[in-house]
């Protein structure tokens, strides 16, 4: 049954606008270099030497995980079973891009069943209520979409330079932390004085510990133990995904974790060997996993904050791979590579200078990355707002002079009764 839903619009069962109907099924090895364009579940999937459509069509994707996303065909292009034909056969009494964006809107979870494998069926589909507006109205409702998400994208495409800006200006940062560029003016322009270079190994309090294995029937309960999967950038960020594993109190005492201790990731693919993390405001006791070792620090000679700053920049990460032994899809370091690394270590009051000039830095970074992440999630919610307001009828304005969905509706059924007559 049909009902005003908007002045001058009308919702109608989508089985009076369409013929519905899947399209062919078409074996891989049937695609062609060249010919005409193949729709499957997500777009266009291939060539074909031949097509099933002449002009454009809104399909649907019917199948499997892409169930519900909506394409309009080029003309002369072949659909394959994956898909729902909404089939019009009336040229210019509705305008295909304006179906194309109704069907979008649709909340999928009206038509979609199943979830281990997801489907929609014509008979879903037939009783649909599609909101139809007079053709003219369409057209501007069309025309609007087209520029506000022209714009959308534009602006998307622009944000998403931010995060590659962002990573940049850390490492630049940390580039000039370690090089003494960032002090330049606090020494008042006067040489590295007190800056010399040092090994690891000399500001230890002992060798690095590699970390603890057990078996995975032991994990579950008892003492959390920190994993690679757990830090980023010399932080712990995930202490939710922080495991436990049952471990005597002699294991607990040899790999404990104390504030200001440096843990390195020693056997990983080379793009995460030597990641590290500053261990500091740990929640609960925790100790660290075999693919690790641990660093203890002499503080009289070394901030844990100034090395961490080191160690992620990307002359300590170069540092730290430098005697990397290769392995098939993986790369390893020992204790004695990481020993002699070198760095630059200026007096302890220049390095505490350092760190508090690169936590303001990266607190400015830190604060844009959030305005971004909130910006970018707005965004991401306003494609299905502005649908949502072109479908209340309120997007565009709305005239006289565009007439009645009732009066297009009539045409559109005089249409079919023609086709049904000249088929008998």
């Amino acid at each position: 049954m049909e009902h005003q839903i908007s002045n001058g619009w009308i919702s109608i069962e989508l089985e009076k606008l369409f013929n519905l109907f899947y399209g062919k099924g078409l074996p891989v090895k049937s695609f062609t270099e060249e010919g005409y364009n193949v729709y499957g579940a997500n777009g266009i999937i291939g060539k074909y030497s031949k097509y099933n459509f002449e002009n454009e069509k809104v399909i649907i994707s019917c199948r499997g995980a892409a169930s519900g996303a909506i394409h309009k065909t080029k003309p002369k292009s072949f659909v394959t079973s994956n898909s729902i034909i909404l089939d019009e056969k009336i040229v210019n009494l509705l305008n295909l891009d304006f179906v194309k964006y109704a069907m979008i809107n649709v909340n999928k979870e009206d038509i979609i069943t199943g979830t281990a494998q997801p489907q929609i069926t014509i008979q879903l589909l037939k009783n649909l209520k599609f909101p139809l507006p007079p053709r003219a109205e369409q057209d501007r409702i069309v025309a609007q979409l087209d520029s506000l998400f022209g714009k959308l994208e534009q602006i998307n495409k622009s944000l998403d330079h931010i995060p590659t800006l962002l990573k940049n200006f850390r490492q630049q940062v940390l580039t000039q932390a370690v090089t003494g560029k960032l002090t330049e003016e606090w020494r008042k322009g006067k040489e590295l004085k007190g800056w010399r270079d040092k090994t690891v190994g000399s500001i230890l309090l002992e060798t690095p510990k590699n970390g603890a294995y057990y078996p995975k029937s032991l994990y579950g309960r008892g003492t959390r133990i920190i994993r690679i999967d757990t830090f980023y950038d010399g932080t712990l960020k995930y202490w939710e995904k922080v495991q436990k594993v049952e471990i005597s109190e002699k294991d607990f005492e040899s790999y404990k974790l104390e504030e200001g201790n440096i843990v390195i990731n020693r056997v990983n693919s080379i793009d995460y060997l030597g990641k590290c993390m500053l261990v500091e405001n740990l929640p609960e006791p925790a100790i660290f996993e075999s693919n690790m070792m641990r660093l203890r620090l002499d503080q009289s000679k070394v901030l844990p904050k100034y090395l961490r700053t080191y160690l992620i920049s990307q002359i300590g990460i170069k540092q730290l791979r430098q005697n990397a032994k290769h392995a098939v899809n993986q790369a390893s370091i020992n204790q004695s590579d990481v020993k002699e690394v070198i760095i630059k270590l200026p007096e302890l009051k220049e390095q505490k200078k350092i760190v508090n000039r690169v936590e303001n830095l990266f607190a400015k970074a830190d604060a844009i990355e959030a305005h971004y992440e909130a910006l970018k999630t707005k965004i991401e919610h306003l494609p299905q707002a502005i649908l949502h307001k072109a479908f209340k009828g309120e997007l565009v304005p709305q005239l006289e002079s565009d007439g009645d969905a009732r009066e297009l509706l009539r045409e559109i059924e005089g249409f079919r009764n023609k086709i049904k007559s000249s088929k008998k």
